[in-house]
């Protein structure tokens, strides 16, 4: 019997190739997959060794795979194949659709022994035998490419950036000044709304309305404040965004103190493509809106010291 199964990848296709080569990984990345590792390697050969589950049931094999890096493919051929089957072989093929896009497929064929008796509970039967690998293969191969797309994309759409800024003051009041979220519309130029939902000094949850390219954004956001620092996330993120993390940080220097902004994101891709936007386009528009907002709040933080210290 022969299966294939396929995913489109927003990734180039050469990065799907390396991703997949790296099976010492797979047990991190596919939830099936629970002990995976190359047993030895020479050149383009590897023989691999996996455990996992398949129609909730616990089985261990090893392969012997081809990495070929030119046409974007990895062979295997199964050597000590699974309890049921005679053989196994298969491949991944990692096909360009655009520099950007990719098609991963996934094929398997195989042969099931003749006496299966007595190798699996509940399998009686070569029929039984055949349903129950193509079963196994289809869940396992639907999880595995879902992971695979999951994980590609947000490495491909994913972005960390910080601003910087040194500022004359005290900590202790600069804290304050980004802690107290309720005053941000009076303090900072791009926030004109905030709705505080939850308050004990420490753990936030608030929602604010700030000026992004022109344009409002209304934005709930989940935050702890304490030891001179801020951390947060925004459980839905805009549009553009699929997550963003970030966190506020205070440093004494020897000129004032360091305000750290630092963002970790994962971009939307469907928005982005929407707008014909590369990867690399899309990061540097995130990155340049988020920072001005960060600096915008550094700057009239800097003036707000100025004030006080008037």
């Amino acid at each position: 019997m022969q299966l294939k199964h396929e995913i489109e990848v927003n990734c180039p296709a050469c990065e799907a190739f390396y991703f997949c080569s790296q099976v010492e990984n797979w047990s991190t990345y596919f939830a099936p997959c629970l002990k995976s590792e190359v047993v030895e390697q020479e050149g383009n050969q590897q023989q691999i060794r996996l455990t996992a589950w398949g129609n909730d049931r616990l089985f261990c094999w090893q392969s012997i795979r081809t990495l070929d890096d030119q046409k974007l493919e990895i062979t295997f051929q199964q050597a000590k194949p699974m309890p049921l089957v005679n053989n196994m072989k298969g491949k991944w093929c990692f096909i360009a659709l655009t520099d950007d896009t990719c098609c991963v497929e996934l094929w398997h064929e195989f042969s099931i022994k003749e006496n299966i008796s007595g190798l699996v509970e509940g399998v009686n039967s070569t029929v039984d035998a055949e349903q129950f690998m193509q079963k196994t293969i289809d869940a396992n191969s639907d999880r595995e490419l879902l992971a695979i797309k999951k994980c590609l994309e947000q490495q491909t759409w994913h972005h960390e950036f910080a601003e910087e800024l040194v500022v004359k003051g005290d900590k202790d009041i600069i804290f304050q000044l980004l802690r107290e979220a309720e005053y941000w519309p009076a303090l900072l130029p791009h926030c004109t709304q905030v709705d505080m939902e939850y308050n004990d000094g420490e753990h936030q949850i608030f929602t604010m309305t700030v000026q992004v390219n022109g344009g409002d954004e209304v934005i709930r956001t989940i935050r702890r404040c304490a030891d001179h620092a801020v951390t947060y996330f925004q459980p839905t993120p805009p549009l553009p965004l699929k997550k963003h993390v970030g966190s506020w940080t205070l440093e004494d220097t020897t000129t004032g103190v360091k305000i750290n902004s630092w963002h970790d994101v994962v971009l939307n891709p469907e928005h982005w493509q929407a707008l014909n936007k590369t990867p690399a386009e899309a990061k540097q528009l995130v990155a340049q809106a988020i920072n001005n907002n960060s600096l915008g709040t550094m700057h009239a933080i800097q003036q707000k010291l100025a004030e006080l210290s008037a």
